[in-house]
């Protein structure tokens, strides 16, 4: 196993890699992210070892894998951030990289997005559900699409706390673009809903979003739709990324993101980017307890 000692900084983004493209779109997201916050990048790479060989097998296999941790180092080194790397050996995916998590106190763990399973249990399959289900860390998952200038990044609000981190990281995408980005804050009235009351609604969600968050070009947008995911995805046509934070699902529902999200990654023209709070310690213990 490959470990390059760590160093202490306020802010660090994990970067679970699995193949060259993930590495090179991870790479420079994540190193942008972390660059707002004069942090670090962490590039993972698990190689996963098979019950019938010794963990230490496995070794075989790092000279081959090692690029995939290069390319994240060639990203980060583009922006300036500072990048360490590890390559794990483990049985379980999922629990190498929890275990990281945990020993480098993560502030961020970034995943590409490896498309819908098909399972009503695995909404991202089974490595990235497990570790968001319950998230020691915020949770982002990208869901990339090729684009050219990041002018206009869009982030839809009604009000929760995986909001308030879609714009947080949305701003901070905006302040590290070599162009000049807006973010464009989109609240979706249902056609159905009283529009003194939805208007409440609407400036209680840009506020609960930007609150504490100070970034100059910032747009609020009220669009009134027959559902969430048709209003978002309409108000996305003139923009160039979409920030979306996952939909407050009940506490007993062992699952990443709403079926919400899901839509909008698999639907729209535009590169998205999900993301989950990490779980408080009482949600975590009665995950732990209850749903186990």
């Amino acid at each position: 196993m490959h470990e390059e000692a760590l160093t202490s900084v306020d802010y660090s983004v994990l970067l679970p890699v699995s193949d060259l493209n993930q590495a090179q779109i991870l790479g420079r997201l994540g190193s942008i992210l972390a660059k707002e916050h004069e942090g670090e990048v962490l590039a993972l790479h698990v190689i996963k070892v098979p019950k019938q060989l010794q963990l230490n097998d496995g070794r075989l296999f790092l000279r081959e894998r090692r690029p995939y941790i290069d390319k994240v180092i060639e990203q980060a080194r583009v922006l300036d951030v500072p990048v360490h790397t590890m390559i794990r050996l483990g049985r379980s995916i999922s629990d190498a990289i929890l275990k990281t998590v945990h020993e480098n106190k993560s502030d961020l763990a970034l995943f590409g997005w490896p498309g819908s399973t098909g399972s009503r249990d695995q909404m991202f399959g089974s490595v990235i559900d497990r570790v968001a289900s319950n998230p020691p860390t915020d949770v982002a998952i990208f869901r990339h699409r090729p684009y050219d200038k990041l002018q206009s990044i869009l982030v839809p609000v009604a009000g929760g706390p995986n909001g308030r981190l879609a714009a947080s990281l949305a701003i901070a995408l905006a302040r590290n673009t070599p162009e000049s980005t807006k973010v464009v804050l989109v609240h979706v009235s249902l056609s159905s809903s009283n529009p003194k009351d939805a208007e409440a609604r609407a400036q209680n969600a840009f506020r609960r979003a930007t609150e504490g968050r100070r970034y100059e070009l910032i747009e609020q947008r009220v669009t009134i739709s027959d559902s969430p995911a048709t209003g978002i995805l309409e108000a996305s046509l003139d923009c160039d990324m979409i920030v979306i934070g996952a939909t407050r699902e009940r506490l007993f529902r062992n699952i990443l993101v709403g079926n919400l999200s899901e839509q909008i990654a698999e639907k729209a023209h535009c590169p998205v980017l999900m993301v989950k709070r990490r779980s408080t310690v009482f949600e975590s213990i009665l995950r732990e307890t209850v749903i186990a």
